[in-house]
């Protein structure tokens, strides 16, 4: 992980002099979030315009028997940046080959057999024909939408779990109950993250907010919500507003580059709402490092990229 979003609000605040803040003088830190996250969004957004391997990530989804419908991958772009679907009969991965793309006219929902197409349908996948076994999985390629960046909001005091569910979790809160209950309250959806903004426990629903005897609240985690075998949460992790949400700069998505534009989007936006004069020269800045950024990634590879085969029958052997 890369550096913790207090530092980066602390540098934009000193770079805009707006280091004297409290509750009722100055841009409160949810300000400076806000900023930085639309500079992640519409980074992201440019880049992907540019090349979308960039940000591919794959998810394996089981299938159920006389079941056409699947829901995409949660942290798919926009809920819909499918780059390909693939089939397996045996859920080996060996077995798997792509499917094609068609449209909704040619659903025929009454049809069963292994999957020959997919089709995009806001944020669903359906698979033609139905399959007819509980066997197989489709493996989605998709574009990963990015992480959103916010503060530590409270740390677990003590967690108790049954059955993949977390049945009680108190919690201190980081900075203040005031700002930190809002803040989960407003989102409803949590994140788990270690000290150093690794993700530990994903997309956690928010039922209330209670008091607790010995910390400052008790987190009520609806009964719905179960977390996977690859989740875990402890004593001493940090709790998050909003799913997929971390407190660092996750250098594996952007390079050193991203620190540096957010800081400067963070400064141009503060400018801007400070009236400054001096948020034309920021602007001009930002414009000249994003078109710089974007410019980076107009083409990857000078590698010859061969015409794929989409030839099932011959290349799958199926």
């Amino acid at each position: 992980m890369a550096k913790f979003i207090d530092s980066i609000i602390d540098e934009v605040r000193e770079a805009t002099e707006n280091e004297d803040f409290n509750s009722n003088l100055g841009l409160s830190e949810e300000e400076f979030i806000r900023f930085i996250n639309e500079a992640i969004a519409r980074l992201h957004g440019k880049i992907v315009d540019q090349h979308t391997s960039v940000f591919l990530d794959e998810e394996i989804i089981a299938m159920t028997y006389d079941t056409q419908t699947y829901n995409v991958p949660r942290k798919t772009f926009n809920k819909n940046s499918i780059a390909q679907v693939e089939y397996s009969h045996t859920s080996q991965t060996d077995d798997y080959y792509p499917l094609k793309a068609t449209n909704i006219r040619n659903r025929k929902p009454s049809s069963n057999g292994s999957p020959e197409f997919y089709i995009r349908r806001a944020r669903e996948i359906l698979l033609v024909p139905t399959p007819d076994s509980s066997a197989g999985s489709i493996r989605v390629t998709y574009v990963k939408k990015p992480k959103r960046l916010d503060k530590r909001r409270g740390i677990v005091r003590v967690v108790t779990t049954a059955a993949s569910a977390i049945t009680n979790l108190e919690i201190s809160y980081v900075n203040g109950a005031t700002v930190d209950g809002a803040e989960l309250a407003k989102r409803t959806r949590m994140t788990v993250v270690d000290k150093y903004g690794t993700i530990k426990m994903d997309n956690l629903l928010l039922s209330s907010i209670g008091s607790s005897d010995l910390y400052d609240a008790t987190l009520a985690i609806d009964s719905s919500f179960l977390y996977s075998a690859s989740e875990s949460i402890a004593a001493g992790d940090y709790i998050t507003s909003g799913e997929y949400t971390t407190t660092h700069l996750d250098e594996n998505d952007f390079d050193q580059y991203l620190e540096d534009y957010l800081r400067e989007f963070a400064r141009f936006r503060t400018l801007q709402r400070d009236s400054s004069s001096d948020s034309q020269d920021a602007l001009n800045t930002l414009s000249a490092m994003e078109d710089q950024i974007v410019s980076n990634f107009k083409d990857l590879s000078d590698d010859i990229h061969l015409i794929p085969m989409i030839n099932i029958d011959e290349e799958w052997g199926v």
